[in-house]
């Protein structure tokens, strides 16, 4: 049990999540060294010009936000490989691929689970008031940062999602025969789209 337990925080701890979407966006897009400099400079002045009580409050929030998306981009992964798995099923739904990307990630269903819900009212709750129109600029920095994370990070983890799906499903769906024609078209388009490097993930 101890064992099923420690694989369960594995998957669900936010840091070690957020630490996996990190290498992973390093990996594919370029940009993402220079997007995450910015966020940490945001937050490390936004502390500077901040009171004891109102850095406490910003870790307070930042936690929260890391909390929430950490969960979000875990279960869009799941819809990556529930998504490859239907198609095995049911072929023609391989046509969703041809869907906007909100509609195929789900996430109009995020607001349902209740861990997001939850991190995400915490966050809201503690977003600090601006003080100063320099904090009023690093606060958007901020979202700025998570505005990416909720693009591209959100697309970037369904297709691994649905790419890991064609290496695991084979060892637990009966008959399981993975579309490898699917997968290289969603990753060409998904690569134009977003301008990244899918074939650095090997």
């Amino acid at each position: 049990m101890k064992e099923i337990t420690s694989i369960a925080k594995q998957l669900t701890n936010p840091r070690v999540v957020m630490e996996q979407v990190h290498e992973i966006l390093k990996e594919v897009d370029p940009g993402f060294r220079e997007i995450r400099r910015t966020y940490r400079e945001n937050v490390a002045q936004l502390q500077e010009e901040s009171t004891d009580r109102e850095a406490e409050q910003i870790m307070t929030y930042l936690d929260a936000r890391e909390r929430a998306f950490s969960q979000e981009v875990l279960y869009i992964a799941f819809q990556g490989l529930f998504l490859n798995m239907e198609i095995f099923r049911n072929p023609v739904s391989g046509l969703l691929l041809q869907e906007g990307y909100e509609t195929l990630n789900r996430e109009y269903l995020l607001e349902s689970l209740p861990g997001v819900q939850l991190a995400r009212n915490q966050a809201k709750a503690a977003q600090p008031e601006p003080w100063s129109l320099k904090a009023q600029r690093l606060l958007e920095g901020i979202g700025e940062y998570y505005a990416y994370l909720e693009t591209v990070g959100y697309k970037v983890a369904h297709y691994i999602g649905f790419r890991l799906a064609d290496e695991l499903l084979y060892y637990i769906l009966p008959g399981y025969a993975s579309n490898q024609a699917n997968t290289i078209a969603y990753g060409a388009a998904l690569e134009k789209y977003l301008q990244i490097h899918l074939d650095t993930l090997g």
